[in-house]
């Protein structure tokens, strides 16, 4: 009894400050020997002896940092001692930023400071992007509506994204209608989808009648995907598409033709100035000298002068006059102590032979 009583009072001794101690803020009120709270905190308060209050907005807070972990209406921040912007509906808004949870309709952004666009729907938008909600209004489309419809699409119609709602108007084909078929197709006009052409002008043929059809086609007029003339050819064309003459000549006969031509005419002149050079040196019957009996070379000269083409003779009248002639290559000549001196020259020479009278 002894033993068991002398440890009771030691221990009271030990621990009668603990024991005695009270701890109001602890949950439970527990705590240690130096007063922290074993359990957490009551009510919004928080530290390690739960001293401090998490705030007045703050409905907990985290015991160690002081973070709350929810604002009242109107207060944001880790704290929540700031207050939401007075346009956020409710004055509701983000803890950790402030930005507005949502936004009258017809406004959008952190604060809800902006306006909608005039084509969205109804003026409504996502608050946090201003993409609009409900679609467009007619004629347009994209994110804020801010952009048309193509102009093909019929009746003006497009969805969001700017596929048109009732497909394509005539003369317009594509996944929005955004292309033009060929001014050349005629009506039903083209494929919605490719812009294959269902018929062509007159004159025209290809998939999107662009080709020309031959200028020689009867009424110019031909195949759609060929171009084959449909009535036939004009005048000496034939061919599918008229464009081969039954007069047609090959170029290389053409090209040796002409040269041939050329050089006929060519080897005629040529021929003539010949002729025509060699008809003028020719010398006439009537320069040959006379036969006497005191000039027995006369003959031999003349038949010499006429051999050698003698162009031109001066002969002076009257009795026993001796002549003597000479060339570039040989001469004759009479002892006579009067005559006349004649002169001629060859094809060589090119002066004219003159006849001269001797003193």
């Amino acid at each position: 009894m002894d033993t068991l009583l002398t440890i009771s009072i030691l221990v009271s001794l030990i621990y009668g400050e603990y024991l005695l101690q009270t701890c109001p803020n602890c949950r439970n009120e527990e705590c240690d020997t130096n007063g922290q709270c074993l359990n957490g905190c009551e009510g919004s308060r928080w530290g390690n002896y739960c001293q401090l209050s998490c705030g007045s907005y703050c409905g907990a807070c985290n015991q160690t940092s002081g973070v709350c972990f929810g604002c009242s209406t109107g207060y944001w921040g880790s704290n929540c001692l700031k207050h939401c912007p007075d346009v956020c509906p409710s004055k509701r808004c983000s803890q950790s930023n402030g930005s507005c949870l949502y936004c009258y309709r017809g406004r959008w952004g952190k604060s809800c400071e902006n306006i909608c666009s005039e084509f969205c729907h109804h003026l409504s938008c996502e608050y946090h992007t201003g993409r609009c909600l409900n679609g467009c209004e007619r004629g347009r489309y994209g994110d804020t509506c801010h952009l048309w419809c193509n102009p093909g699409c019929s009746g003006d119609l497009c969805l969001q994204n700017g596929s048109c709602v009732s497909g394509c108007k005539e003369q317009f084909y594509g996944h929005n209608c955004e292309k033009r078929c060929s001014s050349n197709c005629l009506p039903p006009y083209c494929n919605k989808h490719t812009g294959i052409c269902s018929a062509c002008r007159t004159g025209f043929y290809g998939q999107f009648c662009t080709n020309i059809c031959s200028r020689n086609c009867v009424n110019k007029t031909c195949s759609l995907k060929e171009g084959f003339c449909t009535h036939g050819c004009e005048n000496e064309w034939t061919g599918n598409q008229c464009d081969v003459t039954s007069e047609v000549v090959p170029s290389t006969i053409n090209a040796a033709l002409v040269i041939s031509i050329c050089l006929g005419l060519l080897l005629t002149i040529f021929i003539l100035i010949l002729i025509i050079k060699r008809y003028q040196r020719k010398c006439l019957p009537r320069f040959c000298c006379p036969t006497t009996a005191s000039n027995p070379y006369t003959q031999d000269v003349c038949e010499t002068c006429r051999d050698k083409n003698i162009s031109t003779i001066s002969n002076a009248e009257g009795p026993d006059r001796p002549q003597s002639f000479a060339s570039s290559s040989s001469s004759y000549a009479n002892a006579s102590p009067v005559g006349y001196n004649v002169s001629y020259q060859t094809e060589d020479d090119q002066n004219y032979d003159t006849l001269t009278e001797g003193p």
